[in-house]
């Protein structure tokens, strides 16, 4: 029994933990995509 709670507490740590990572990466992309958008802007404007 112990095990399983145990067990269930490390599921949940990590599920949170990937979650966290999870915002990260997306806050991350999005401004990537910004960037991404704002430099195909400046090309076509310069081209």
């Amino acid at each position: 029994m112990r095990s399983k709670i145990s067990k269930f507490f490390t599921a949940l740590c990590l599920y949170f933990k990937l979650k966290k990572i999870y915002k990260d990466m997306r806050y991350a992309f999005s401004h990537f995509c910004n960037f991404l958008q704002c430099f195909r802007f400046s090309f076509i404007q310069t081209k």
